[in-house]
């Protein structure tokens, strides 16, 4: 992705380009990393929706971390 983000802006057309990384508190152990998709809902700022009722505040901060880039 990395190399195709490079080319876009070498073309002249913006280009974004990120790694999210965080897995919720809930999920780890059971998983070795953050899956595909797995940033959707921090993008919109409803980390509930990956780990419904076993949300826990630091999946809330990172939902408001990850709307307040822009």
């Amino acid at each position: 992705m990395r190399h195709l983000a490079n080319n876009m802006v070498r073309a002249g057309q913006p280009a974004w380009w990120y790694r999210f990384s965080y897995v919720a508190e809930t999920q780890r152990g059971g998983l070795k990393g953050a899956l595909h998709g797995f940033e959707i809902p921090y993008t919109f700022n409803l980390p509930a929706a990956l780990v419904g009722a076993d949300n826990v505040m630091p999946d809330d901060e990172i939902g408001t971390w990850q709307v307040g880039i822009g």
